[in-house]
């Protein structure tokens, strides 16, 4: 699965999306844990991992995600994640119309080739559902740069090891995709964000959320004011995920 600004990738380390769709029971066989389910798995870890496609229950309570192209390794993650970037998408640009087994997973699928295909199968075989993409109209949240000289958004010059960190309600990026601070917004607002800012490489840059608080406002300006972006609210037709019960 290739990640764009559009499409899915990492989620990054929390996962705030609430569901008002019923859930089901679904029982998972215990099972022992592999060497990539570990706390923080990283993508070397993920590049040297046997190729496999698994999805157990996991013993961890905070979430990571890695992805290497279409390769990808998430600890802790609920259901709808893991649909969701089975397909490429994320999960707040997804319709759920069947419901999902409650609880977090660890999820792996880093074959040489294929490796959403075969996930998507293994999403079917163990949650029931299969999903498509369509075009509705929605409300949205348009991302733009408002000012371009934000002290903690800038290219990357790092020679450290790229990744993702989350701690006291930090995000600190290092080498990474802008698209990570996408996935962040959408899971907050748990709206489309459709990015305008024109950020194509890779970058070295900070936020602080506070995520128990939960608002809106607090989180536009602190957006504004340490990366100097701005969010749009508007409405148009977008490409979202429609997840069913399979056949």
């Amino acid at each position: 699965m290739g990640w764009t600004k559009t499409k899915t990738a990492i989620v990054v380390g929390v996962a705030l999306v609430i569901s008002m769709t019923p859930i089901i029971a679904i029982k998972f066989k215990a099972h022992r844990a592999s060497m990539w389910e570990v706390r923080e798995p990283g993508i070397d870890l993920l590049r040297k991992t046997t190729p496999q496609v698994r999805i157990v229950p996991t013993k961890f309570q905070s979430s990571r995600w890695e992805n290497d192209h279409d390769k990808m390794l998430g600890i802790a993650q609920p259901a709808k994640i893991v649909v969701a970037a089975a397909y490429g998408m994320w999960a707040w640009q997804s319709v759920f119309e069947a419901p999902l087994p409650p609880g977090r997973f660890d999820v792996i699928a880093n074959l040489p080739q294929g490796s959403a295909e075969a996930l998507q199968e293994e999403v079917k075989k163990q949650f029931g559902v299969v999903a498509h993409r369509e075009t509705r109209v929605s409300d949205v949240l348009v991302l733009r740069v408002k000012n371009p000289d934000a002290d903690d958004l800038k290219p990357s010059l790092s020679s450290s090891r790229p990744g993702t960190r989350y701690e006291n309600s930090e995000y600190f990026w290092t080498d990474r995709p802008f698209y990570e601070v996408v996935g962040v917004l959408g899971f907050y607002f748990e709206k489309s964000i459709i990015d305008q800012t024109g950020f194509n490489g890779l970058y070295d840059y900070h936020l602080k959320v506070d995520w128990k608080r939960h608002d809106p406002a607090t989180l536009k300006q602190d957006l504004l004011d340490q990366l100097g972006l701005e969010l749009v609210p508007d409405r148009q037709p977008i490409e979202v995920l429609v997840v069913e019960k399979a056949k």
